[in-house]
């Protein structure tokens, strides 16, 4: 299979879900008939690009009034998503990558700044005043992908990142009060799964680490912790 069949098939696989229920990382291993115990090299990349156009109708509108928690918490999201997409970007720079996983990783980095555009969106802003990146964020994650001196060891850095990613979302979804917060959050957090599934299995970590029996809060990011 071509990459771009790939591509094509893992958007397909995407847009459905997000059109008709949650979709969770079994689901989207077994779509793509990778099976339970998929463990792939990273030379070769099974999921190249997962699409995220469907976000576009959960994007809040510019006069919702969010409760202050929920406010602060979606800027909290936005401004980790603006960082997370530098850090993708910075690690294109790195020239480590061989072509079909530069593909993911910057099919990747375009999803979280979208999903930072829906936040923004959601907090009555737009692409011109999207905001900052968070960065204790960046202080944290680019100096560890600028001192990867592998694909393997860069890519291990975005797994850990994309796994933090989907973790910080469950959190907040359980605390969001407003149904105008929690739908975003809600569309974005399988996204977030579904590339720290494609990472992990192009690492060949065990299929336990990229798909587990659900999506836990372990290993959140938290506010406290990166605030600022």
């Amino acid at each position: 299979m071509t990459i771009r069949r790939l591509v094509e098939h893992a958007d397909e696989q995407h847009h459905e879900a997000m059109r008709t229920m949650p979709a969770s990382r079994r689901r989207f291993v077994r779509n793509l008939g990778l099976g339970g115990a998929a463990a792939l090299g990273a030379t070769t990349v099974p999921i190249a690009v997962l699409g995220t156009s469907a976000l576009a109708q959960t994007s809040g509108s510019t006069d919702v009034e969010l409760p202050p928690n929920d406010a602060v918490m979606v800027e909290f999201a936005l401004g980790i998503e603006l960082a997370v997409a530098e850090v993708y970007t910075a690690a294109l720079d790195t020239g480590v990558l061989e072509p079909e996983l530069a593909e993911m990783i910057r099919s990747f980095g375009n999803h979280h700044h979208e999903h930072a555009l829906s936040m923004a969106t959601l907090a009555g802003r737009d692409e011109e005043t999207i905001g900052l990146p968070n960065v204790a964020f960046l202080d944290e994650f680019s100096p560890r992908v600028a001192a990867a001196p592998t694909a393997n060891d860069l890519m291990a850095v975005l797994f850990d990142v994309e796994q933090g990613m989907a973790a910080t979302y469950a959190e907040q979804l359980g605390v969001f009060e407003s149904a105008a917060a929690a739908g975003p959050a809600g569309a974005i957090l399988p996204v977030e799964s579904q590339h720290a599934t494609a990472i992990g299995s192009t690492l060949g970590l065990p299929a336990t680490d990229w798909m587990p029996p659900f999506q836990t809060t372990e290993g959140a990011f938290d506010p406290a912790t990166y605030a600022g």
